[in-house]
């Protein structure tokens, strides 16, 4: 397995990260590295290292990164306008689906 390769930017937000972060990082992982972008089920960081993505947001990004379905309907959606504090139909379309989804809710 070849080195990792490590970029002064990374370097320079990591301490950053140590200074300003329980622990240094949010919580899921503590690589030493900081991810800059990533496509389908891999990520890379800003000196250009790839990885397979396991943990996926934590479970909520079922179909990757940047997947084109979702990104289209994220920027059909931003082109309305993105947070509202009264009802519209994306809020209240989305609470009928939790509540379809979870009975409970």
């Amino acid at each position: 397995m070849a080195a990792r390769k490590k970029s002064a930017e990374q370097t320079e937000i990591l301490a950053k990260a140590r200074k300003y972060l329980p622990a240094g990082h949010f919580g899921n992982i503590s690589l030493d590295c900081v991810i800059s972008d990533g496509r389908g089920g891999r990520v890379r960081d800003m000196a250009g290292n790839e990885y397979i993505d396991y943990i996926l947001g934590s479970g909520p990004m079922l179909v990757g990164h940047a997947h084109p379905e979702v990104l289209a309907a994220t920027h059909a959606r931003l082109d309305r306008g993105s947070t509202f504090f009264a009802v519209n139909d994306a809020g209240v379309e989305l609470a009928e689906t939790i509540v379809q989804a979870v009975p409970c809710a």
